[in-house]
Order: structure tokens, then sequence, then C-alpha cells
């Protein structure tokens, strides 16, 4: 999923080298891969937008925080055997006709 981040001077107190070790930083914390980058001027401002590919380990963290049973379900099935192979056991169903 591709996602974008901005930076500006306004950030780092219109100081360039504090803006340069806030984007060193988040590159180096997040390693994105990055797609695009502009760079834009406004009055005396200087902005930097990244446009970038979110890692595949942050998609698998999300995608597995969906999947993960709930810590109820583990706790009540903590001591159960269960084994995909066993078929379950269904009542007999009585038919209204």
């Amino acid at each position: 999923m591709q996602r974008i981040k901005v930076f500006s001077t306004q950030m780092a107190g219109s100081d360039l080298t504090q803006l340069e070790q806030l984007v060193n930083d988040w590159l180096a914390t997040d390693q994105p891969q990055l797609m695009q980058m502009t760079q834009s001027a406004y009055a005396d401002a200087l902005a930097l937008t990244f446009l970038y590919e979110v890692g595949q380990s942050e998609q698998e963290e999300h995608m597995s925080a969906h999947a993960a049973v709930p810590k109820i379900f583990e706790a009540g099935l903590q001591d159960t055997d269960l084994d995909p192979l066993d078929e379950p056991e269904f009542p007999d169903a009585e038919l209204p006709y």
C-alpha cells in the first residue's frame, strides 16, 4: 500500500540541518521503499513530500493482528486437543415434513 509522508522546515524551526536529521531518522527507523520524492518551496519554507510503499513486515504485522486469536479463546482452548482432521459430530436433525 502506498503512503505519503511530508516534512517541512516549519517542523524543524526553519533549520535545514534539523530537517535533514528528521528525514534521516525517519528513513533509518522505518526503512520505507521510496517511490517518489518532491520538493516544494512556499514563502520562506521548504516542504519535502515522500511517496513510499509500506514494507512487507508492516503489512504482515497488520494482517497477523487481524488473524490473531483473541485472548478469551486462548484461555478457553488452552488445554483442548484440536485436530483439524477430526470431523465434528453433529446431532441428528429432525426434518419438519
